[in-house]
């Protein structure tokens, strides 16, 4: 077979162990372009406003389904970024479903409170204050909750890549750099701006963190991971 073809196979079979080890562990992965829940989401939160690619570029993972765009689908990519949202379903079990939402929600959720804002239209004017809620409270806190589960799912996307460019003959590869594009991914509009106010200092202590839970990642502590490299060895006899 020329080198495209095997390419395909090779991302097709890591594909679907991680797709096989998705089910074991109580999840599904569903194609996210039609999804009706993704496009209630996309809309009901005004994403076609402020992140107009959500339904074509992420991954999403909530109550046992991570959404992959056609696009991405039995690619190098998709799988890659399916381990990423696989540690999300992980966070989601050891927390509790609900605790997740609110966690990784906190300080937007509270955004709803600028509903009432509304009630001064009929009642006392100063329910119009309520209004300021979504507007200066919610860039004034870090989405903290959000952050560090987002830097545990970074952890593997660094170790992924870290195991895909061995498996092209790379060797080791300083990833210190990805980390710090991961972190401003991570802090921007994709993620609805966690940390608007967080220093420069910071952040490069977040890329530090990052880089040394990647570290600490490895195929005998991680059944993802163990996956990742079980399906890359099956892939070398094609």
């Amino acid at each position: 077979m020329d080198a495209n073809e095997y390419y395909a196979r090779k991302d097709r079979l890591v594909w679907d162990a991680l797709v096989a080890y998705g089910e074991r562990e109580g999840v599904r992965v569903r194609e996210k372009d039609n999804a009706l829940a993704m496009k209630l989401a996309y809309y009901s939160a005004f994403m076609f406003i402020w992140n107009k690619d959500f339904m074509q570029r992420y991954l999403v993972a909530g109550f046992g389904t991570v959404y992959v765009p056609r696009k991405f689908w039995a690619t190098q990519g998709g799988w890659q970024r399916l381990a990423h949202e696989f540690v999300h379903h992980r966070d989601h079990q050891r927390t509790g479903k609900v605790w997740a939402v609110l966690e990784y929600g906190f300080p937007q959720i509270i955004a709803v409170l600028g509903l009432l804002g509304f009630l001064g239209l009929a009642y006392w004017p100063l329910w119009f204050l309520f209004l300021l809620v979504p507007l200066f409270l919610i860039p004034i806190f870090p989405a903290m909750g959000r952050i560090e589960r987002e830097l545990r799912a970074y952890a593997m996307s660094l170790a992924v890549l870290d195991i895909s460019l061995r498996d092209f003959g790379h060797g080791e590869v300083d990833l210190r750099p990805v980390a710090r594009d991961y972190v401003n991914v991570l802090l921007g509009n994709g993620y609805f701006w966690p940390g608007l106010l967080l220093s420069k200092k910071y952040k490069e202590e977040m890329a530090g963190r990052l880089h040394a839970a990647f570290k600490a990642l490895t195929p005998e502590n991680d059944p993802i991971l163990a996956e990742v490299v079980k399906a890359l060895v099956e892939a070398r006899k094609l």
